[in-house]
């Protein structure tokens, strides 16, 4: 592989949630080690095997960044509430095999250049806390610590995190097109 390998982001398609699920399980398991038991992990990695898991992974704008065609970096986000002009970062996932390449730095960009063609103009993150210097590199600023607690029953300490300003609406921004309804939609964006 080159110094900078050309990367693929496209939307991910139902063909590619196989490879999703597996970067999501690779990701928890090598990301969360420091501040998840080995018990609390398991949990997390066989939740992601649910469908329950996929449905939520198909309520969000989905992206994936590809080298040589194959998936190795995921990004998501979602509308923040109702009235709201915030969108929600979820999903941001890479394959340690491709860590050190800006595939999560990259994945950001396009995922926050999404949110604001719909019409956000705040991103918020629940980041996980050893995660939290990466997106203060990004420019979003912690708000509060707490805990999100998965569907799996797993406590995961996060940061709240947020980059950009809120700005006050007068009717409900429309909801993003979810996994389901996009796909096959959208020129792939290429990055050097």
């Amino acid at each position: 592989m080159s110094q900078n390998p050309l990367v693929e982001i496209r939307p991910i398609g139902l063909d590619s949630l196989a490879e999703l699920r597996h970067i999501h399980a690779l990701a928890f398991r090598s990301y969360l080690s420091s501040d998840l038991s080995n018990d609390q992990i398991d949990a997390l990695v066989d939740f992601v095997r649910t469908r329950e898991y996929m449905e939520i992974i198909f309520q969000t704008a989905c992206l994936g960044a590809w080298i040589d065609q194959r998936l190795c970096a995921t990004g998501s986000w979602t509308p923040g509430g109702a009235v709201s002009s915030s969108a929600r970062l979820i999903g941001i996932c890479v394959d340690p095999l491709f860590a050190g390449l800006g595939l999560a730095r990259r994945l950001v960009t396009e995922v926050e250049a999404q949110a604001r063609r719909a019409g956000f103009s705040m991103m918020t993150a629940r980041s996980p806390v050893t995660m939290a210097p990466f997106f203060e590199r990004l420019g979003y600023s912690g708000t509060s610590k707490g805990a999100w607690m998965t569907p799996c029953g797993v406590s995961i300490p996060v940061l709240h995190m947020r980059k950009g300003e809120e700005r006050k609406l007068h009717a409900e921004i429309p909801r993003v097109p979810p996994l389901g309804r996009v796909l096959g939609q959208g020129a792939p964006t290429r990055l050097h």
